[in-house]
């Protein structure tokens, strides 16, 4: 009896002691947040190769493009910028691209290459299987997480994923303040909502899920549409030795139509950024 109760105790003590290991809300979401400077560091001024199949499933269409995604920040800068360029749609070589294409624009000043580079994303996004706006970033969430952003949020610890890994815990997080960081068609709020998946023992972010627009309580309306959905998985790409979307997909209930896609991203290199880069070419 005495043996039992002492195996009773030790359980009991083991319990405990892994509860609190566990990292609070408030810090696990820092160590999100210092994961997040780490990561966009080591992964700006890099371009992948993405390949993005799209599909519609009313009056079923299916489209491919193959494009170069970059995320590029200026040297002594604050502030990165994602852009996309599609090269080929179908398998056909769109007008005036070309590879290298951005990443050759940012040898030069940022007042002129920003706007040019926003010029070929927003052109971009003209050959999607459908209008479905500039949600299809497979980098948007981590950016709720910079400072200046991530106490717009509120955060809620939930399970371990242990599909993901033995430590990796899944947290929601809802936008609690207006005006929103994602407006549609400039003026309307859209909170953000969704989930995290994060590594306790050092923040890594594996996986984030985004979600905007209607929420499941309204589904009992008529008119009630599923919220865009889009989901990142992130993974180490060994040539670079640093965390880098794996894939990406997306689904988006829009009026009379829903589409789904799929993104999955290679061949990640470092481009030079800067006058002075260009000029030590």
């Amino acid at each position: 009896m005495l043996l039992r109760a002492a195996c009773v105790l030790a359980l009991v003590t083991g319990c405990a002691l892994r509860i609190e290991a566990q990292p609070s809300q408030p810090e696990l979401v820092d160590h999100a947040r210092a994961y997040v400077t780490r990561f966009l560091t080591a992964f700006s001024n890099v371009v992948a190769d993405e390949h993005y199949v799209q599909e519609a499933t009313s009056a079923p269409r299916r489209r491919t493009l193959r494009s170069e995604l970059l995320l590029v920040r200026y040297p002594g800068a604050t502030a990165w910028h994602v852009f996309r360029d599609v090269l080929e749609k179908d398998g056909r070589v769109v007008a005036g691209a070309r590879e290298g294409r951005l990443a050759a624009l940012f040898l030069g000043p940022a007042e002129q290459a920003l706007p040019r580079a926003q010029e070929i994303a927003a052109a971009g996004g003209r050959h999607n299987i459908h209008d479905i706006g500039t949600l299809n970033n497979p980098l948007l969430v981590l950016a709720f997480l910079q400072r200046g952003n991530s106490d717009r949020f509120r955060f809620t610890l939930t399970t371990l994923e242990r599909s993901l890994g033995p430590t990796i815990r899944a947290v929601q997080f809802e936008e609690v303040r207006v005006p929103t960081l994602l407006r549609l068609g400039g003026n309307l709020n859209m909170p953000a909502r969704g989930h995290l998946w994060i590594d306790e023992t050092n923040g890594r972010v594996v996986k984030t899920e985004l979600r905007v627009g209607q929420r499941d309580v309204a589904r009992s309306s008529m008119t009630w549409r599923p919220p865009s959905t889009i989901t990142t998985t992130f993974g180490l790409d060994e040539k670079l030795g640093i965390d880098v979307p794996l894939d990406m997909r997306d689904h988006y209930a829009l009026e009379h139509v829903e589409i789904h896609g799929v993104a999955t991203y290679s061949r990640f290199r470092r481009f030079p950024v800067g006058p002075d880069a260009a000029n030590e070419r």
